[in-house]
């Protein structure tokens, strides 16, 4: 496998000679795009300060952007290419996407503009697409339940850079979250701040007792907050409360949304470690890794939606990343798997609720308002029995399409 530091190495020393390689003259647009003619740009021998040269390039995009039309479709505008001498076009560049000697990898928050620039300046195309195409793509956020037209604007410029295939996807995965000290009445905000939560998310909270999880149950985020305001909470405490969310499909969201193909896919786990301070009662001490198969579950019932996925390599994992890998090369060849680790029946139990009794759904009563348990109903991922799901599992290790899998210690 290449060295990321290398490779993040080779990137940058090779940017300059991109953006120099240049030609002056680049190919000419086809007769429906007649480019416009740029005001001639005069160089001043004197350094403008940082705010001049902001608000000129801000003003600049601004009536470029002015000469757009009215869009049409989510992902493509009708444009007129601008075109623009070597030298100011490249300044622009540099500016609007911060590139420096730290650009090792395409932020997902940096592509809100592309699709504008674009449009704007039809040289850039070309610039674009060889800078980022061998770039990793940085997706920091989990799919939110409500798309809005940043985001849309974020995943067209993916689409113009990318067209069909991304070459590395990174994802980030909190697989443990705390949530920060708020007053009572904004607890539930903040939860829903909290990045892949909405009010339809299932979390699943341990209940602690002197530092020991005792129990676990599966809460929402409104249910949650409710709890949380039972209890006294000083500021003093920088955290409340704690919880894994059930399961983490909103990380698939964005290249599905897209349409967009991905050949190797990078999961980033923060939090891995956050349930090492706790202890475990005799119970319970098989779910330790819990948080880690919820993540587990969630990629397997999903990695065919990528299509042509070749490696999936899941970093973060602390202590449980050999245990994770010995686990994944010993899977049986037939089922039923169950029985050769216990790792492994955690993972085949997972999306059915009957098998993991020590877990309930947490409800506040609408006519009282008095907390209740009940037993949980149904399956994760549209499973209908456990034959199915096992047969999933073995087709993610074995499969004829399968990807090859990695699993790395170092957490975040």
């Amino acid at each position: 496998m290449t060295d990321d530091g290398n490779v993040k190495r080779s990137t940058h020393s090779n940017m300059k000679k991109w953006l120099q390689d240049i030609p002056e003259d680049m190919d000419a647009p086809t007769e429906w795009q007649r480019p416009l003619t740029p005001t001639p740009i005069k160089e001043d021998s004197k350094h403008t300060s940082s705010s001049e040269r902001d608000d000129g390039l801000e003003k600049l995009l601004k009536f470029l952007s002015s000469l757009q039309k009215t869009p049409t479709d989510p992902w493509r505008t009708p444009f007129r290419p601008l075109r623009l001498p070597k030298r100011p076009m490249v300044k622009i560049f540099m500016e609007v996407f911060g590139l420096n000697s730290k650009f090792t990898e395409v932020q997902f928050e940096s592509m809100e503009n592309v699709s504008s620039m674009f449009q704007i300046c039809w040289s850039l195309t070309r610039i674009m697409q060889t800078m980022y195409e061998k770039m990793p793509v940085h997706i920091n956020t989990p799919f939110p339940p409500h798309i809005t037209r940043q985001n849309i604007r974020r995943l067209s410029g993916l689409r113009y850079i990318y067209e069909r295939i991304i070459p590395e996807l990174i994802v980030t995965a909190r697989v443990v979250q705390l949530i920060p000290y708020a007053r009572r009445e904004d607890i539930e905000k903040k939860i829903l701040s909290l990045p892949g939560i909405h009010h339809g998310s299932q979390l699943i909270v341990p209940d602690l007792h002197l530092n020991t999880i005792q129990s676990f149950s599966v809460v929402t985020p409104k249910d949650l907050a409710r709890l949380l305001c039972k209890s006294p909470h000083s500021e003093v405490n920088r955290y409340i409360g704690q919880f894994v969310p059930e399961n983490h499909l909103n990380l698939f969201g964005w290249t599905e949304y897209a349409g967009l193909t991905v050949r190797n896919l990078t999961v980033k786990i923060l939090g891995a470690d956050l349930w090492n301070r706790h202890s475990f009662t005799r119970q319970l001490y098989q779910y330790r890794a819990l948080h880690l198969i919820s993540l587990m579950a969630s990629i397997i019932a999903n990695w065919r939606r990528y299509g042509g996925l070749q490696n999936i390599n899941i970093t973060g994992m602390g202590e449980f990343g050999s245990e994770f890998e010995e686990m994944w090369d010993n899977i049986p060849f037939r089922t039923p798997i169950l029985g050769s680790c216990t790792l492994l029946d955690q993972l085949c139990y997972y999306p059915f609720v009957e098998r993991l009794p020590t877990m309930y759904d947490l409800r506040y009563d609408g006519w009282d308002g008095t907390l209740r348990f009940r037993k949980r109903e149904g399956n994760l991922f549209g499973m209908r029995n456990m034959m199915e799901w096992q047969l999933q599992i073995m087709e993610a290790r074995y499969g004829k399409r399968a990807p090859t899998w990695e699993f790395e210690e170092d957490t975040y």
